[in-house]
């Protein structure tokens, strides 16, 4: 027995291993079905076994996933600078087990609803305990409990504005290359993946599923094609852009006279790029606080290259009542036609690359461990849309890419949307890669180019159905150049979902607190009569009880959970 129990759980530690191969660079779609079907296959063996294995399945998969699928996280405490390997080592296998944790947590709090019942054991005389016993009718139940508890974990992930929300290695990113991903632009990325684990338990369930359930299946991907091609948005002009890659380190651009050089490297690149409309450089690209004298030297720059220039920078707030300044990650962009500027500040921080998780219980060992902490915080109030020569440019920072409905709400009065990034924190990893994946599939949601500049790559331009148009790949030092569309209208996703969705998941949570708690309450009513409302069995109802138990577990073979497929 217990050697099942361990295959079991290698199963499931296999599928979350191969389950990132199916992500960018590596882009094997089809291993994230793989993946899903080995998950399915393994909750649904444990359902009926003990408390400890059913919670180590959906655990030994998810360490397993983000093992191999963020094990940048590691570089990029590394490229940081004063951290040794071992640190990095312990701070990166903490990171994975918080966010196996919740995973685990989400995934079998579905397992139990869909696939468990309670029941009340009599004891003693006027004694009952309550059971929350495995339904072998409802066996089958428990994969479309993970399923759900899945999509709920992605969906909670790119909503919450939480210390802990960390919004990748989703399922819908894998299928960006295919036709799934055209339902983006009426759900965002979390439709996606809601039809990617459809199209797994139709094939976990391949023999015995009924032939409507697989029809049901197979035409999310059809309907998935049609709206890649609906016309959305429509073009209204071409610009031409450009986009610097100066290829300097953390370290090289920050120390010392590193962001004087990397402001000759930035303009001397720009310098080759003539005859465009925009001159785009990557996020921290100057490393200076914005003041008046930069952004001279900024216009003057766009003069010589008769183009509008965005770059990213520091910026500062004075908040009253404090002693230091308060520092943000920001852009600024500068017209041609005019020595004012617009800046943009970054509102959604990187966990422990800008904020530190639960600061309260975490900052206190970061400092005895003398790790060093980025005095980086959120942009303070409403953060506009930059307008430069006309154009209304979309403008987020890095990490914020990720949340699908940020990105959606800026769009609306956007022409195109820009992104910069500083992905040196990655290193020689797969993070630019599954980085970039991540932004193309926001072009699919809004309907819109992306243009993404970063500064060790992975720059590019994207176009409105998510396809890389101009490229150029990690550690390059050049200029990418391309022409994009300024575009109209929006998306299904942009119009109707983006803005809904935190109030979505208030009536979700609402809703879901208010029937578990009058589950419990029934539940509670139950007891008591049974206890003390003198309801409770004589011995023959207890009798005629335990017959029918043994005859329900008798037949309970004869039953299928699949018929319901």
């Amino acid at each position: 027995m217990q050697h099942r129990a361990a295959v079991i759980l290698a199963l499931a530690f296999l599928g979350g291993a191969i389950y990132p191969i199916a992500f960018a660079p590596f882009e094997i779609w089809p291993l994230a079905l793989a993946s899903l079907v080995l998950l399915f296959f393994a909750s649904e063996q444990v359902f009926e076994r003990a408390f400890l294995l059913r919670l180590l399945v959906p655990f030994a998969f998810a360490v397993s996933m983000y093992s191999v699928g963020t094990s940048w996280v590691h570089s990029s405490f590394l490229a940081v600078g004063g951290i040794s390997n071992t640190i990095s080592t312990w701070v990166t296998v903490l990171f994975v087990l918080a966010n196996a944790v919740v995973f685990t947590a989400i995934i079998f709090i579905f397992q139990e609803l869909w696939a468990r019942r309670p029941r009340f054991i009599r004891t003693a005389e006027n004694s009952y305990t309550l059971e929350w016993k495995p339904s072998r009718e409802l066996g089958g139940y428990s994969v479309l409990g993970t399923a759900l508890g899945w999509v709920v974990f992605e969906f909670q992930n790119n909503l919450l504005e939480s210390d802990i929300a960390f919004p990748w290695l989703q399922a819908g990113y894998a299928f960006i290359d295919t036709w799934l991903a055209g339902l983006a632009t009426i759900g965002g990325v979390t439709l996606v993946s809601f039809f990617v684990l459809v199209t797994a338990m139709a094939l976990y369930r391949i023999r015995r599923i009924r032939l409507i359930t697989m029809a049901l299946a197979v035409f999310p991907w059809l309907l998935g094609i049609v709206l890649l091609n609906v016309p959305w948005t429509q073009p209204v002009e071409e610009k031409e852009i450009a986009l610097v890659q100066s290829n300097f380190s953390i370290i090289e651009k920050t120390s010392g006279s590193g962001p004087a050089l990397s402001l000759r490297t930035n303009s001397r690149l720009s310098l080759e790029a003539e005859g465009v409309d925009f001159v785009i450089w990557p996020e921290g690209a100057l490393h200076i606080v914005v003041n008046q004298e930069l952004i001279d030297a900024l216009y003057s720059l766009a003069i010589r290259v008769d183009a509008s220039l965005i770059t990213g920078v520091l910026s500062q707030t004075i908040v009253r009542g404090e002693e230091d300044p308060f520092l943000h990650n920001a852009a600024v962009g500068v017209s041609k036609h005019g020595r004012e500027y617009q800046e943009y500040q970054k509102k959604k921080m990187a966990p422990f690359g800008e904020q530190i998780p639960f600061e309260t219980v975490l900052k206190p060992i970061i400092q005895w461990l003398n790790l060093p902490i980025n005095r980086i915080g959120p942009g303070i109030g409403r953060q506009n849309n930059m307008v430069l020569e006309g154009v209304t440019v979309g403008m987020t920072i890095c990490y914020e890419i990720a949340f699908p409905s940020y990105v959606a709400i800026r769009s609306r009065d956007a022409d195109f949307l820009v992104t910069i990034s500083e992905d040196a924190w990655f290193g020689n990893s797969i993070g630019p890669a599954q980085h970039m994946q991540i932004a193309r599939m926001r072009s699919v949601e809004t309907g819109r180019y992306l243009a993404r500049a970063t500064t060790k790559g992975i720059s590019g331009i994207v176009d409105p159905k998510g396809k890389l148009i101009a490229t150029m790949p990690v550690d390059e030092q050049g200029v990418v150049r391309g022409t994009i569309r300024t575009m109209e209208g929006e998306t299904w996703f942009v119009r109707y979902v983006a803005g809904v969705y935190a109030w979505v998941w208030g009536v979700i949570a609402v809703l879901g607190g208010g029937v578990l708690s009058a589950f419990g309450g029934v539940l509670g009513l139950m007891f008591m009569r049974r206890v003390f409302g003198g309801d409770s069995e004589t011995d023959d109802d207890v009798e005629d009880l335990e017959q029918e138990e043994i005859f329900d577990e008798a037949t309970e073979g004869d039953e299928d959970p699949d018929d319901d497929w």
